[in-house]
């Protein structure tokens, strides 16, 4: 009987350091945390399978498809009649293209978007 006494003694014993050491309030407290978080993304999930099923929000969508269909056509044609109203020459934004040094026409080298030559 004495064994037993010891064993639930020691049982007793851990129980109560456990007790000791484990934070009840810091595990409620993350746990809160968690339900929370878990309830907002509940929330967006639920506003969001809304919004699938809504045939006004697929409407937005294809329309939405439909213009940037609608301007990258009119971005294709706008470059190609760019490059023809500028006898096949590319848009080219680096300054050697555009800006003429008197060093680079001393040395023959002409810019290749501004051939002409203002003399006065």
């Amino acid at each position: 009987m004495t064994k037993e006494n010891a064993l639930s003694a020691t049982a007793e014993q851990l129980n109560d350091d456990l007790t000791e050491s484990f934070d009840f309030d810091e595990l409620e407290e993350t746990l809160q945390n968690q339900l929370e978080e878990e309830l907002a993304d509940l929330q967006f999930l639920k506003e969001e399978k809304d919004k699938i099923g809504s045939p006004e929000n697929l409407g937005n969508v294809i329309m939405d498809v439909v213009w940037e269909q609608f301007l990258n056509q009119i971005a294709t044609t706008a470059g190609e009649d760019f490059i023809k109203a500028n006898n096949g020459l590319h848009l080219d934004l680096r300054n050697e293209a555009h800006i003429q040094t008197t060093e680079n026409f001393a040395k023959g080298k002409i810019a290749s978007h501004n051939t002409d030559l203002n003399c006065f």
